[in-house]
């Protein structure tokens, strides 16, 4: 997956059709192998030596040829790198009161709504 996110820098959306949707996909399925490999016992170190050369060759892309790449590329290595975290964190939520996680659950939509309210001209365009 990573060879394919590496690769895919190289891509031209309005050259490839379905370029962006096989670098989501891709990226999804990446995240979600990091965070099933961690679970079942991997190494992170593993996850974050490949995510981690991802996001330099990316950020090297965007040196040497002057224009930002697609950012699914480096979000999946984001996603890839906090699979770790994210994995030990859903363990303790158990503890947590559900009171506590309908709150924080309320403000996080909320901050989502007001997201899109605030960002609609951008993602809705009529006309």
């Amino acid at each position: 997956m990573a060879f394919l996110r590496l690769h895919s820098l190289r891509w031209v959306n309005s050259q490839h059709v379905g370029a962006s949707t096989l670098r989501i996909i891709a990226g999804l399925v990446w995240a979600v192998e990091a965070f099933v490999w961690l679970q079942t016992g991997g190494a992170a170190w593993m996850t974050f030596a490949v995510a981690g050369p991802v996001l330099g060759f990316y950020l090297l892309s965007r040196w040497l040829t002057g224009h930002w790449g697609s950012p699914v590329v480096p979000a999946a290595a984001v996603l890839a790198m906090l699979s770790g975290p994210t994995g030990s964190t859903t363990g303790s939520l158990y503890s947590v009161p559900a009171g506590l996680m309908a709150v924080i659950g309320s403000f996080l939509l909320f901050g989502l709504g007001t997201l899109a309210a605030l960002t609609k001209h951008r993602w809705n365009r009529t006309g």
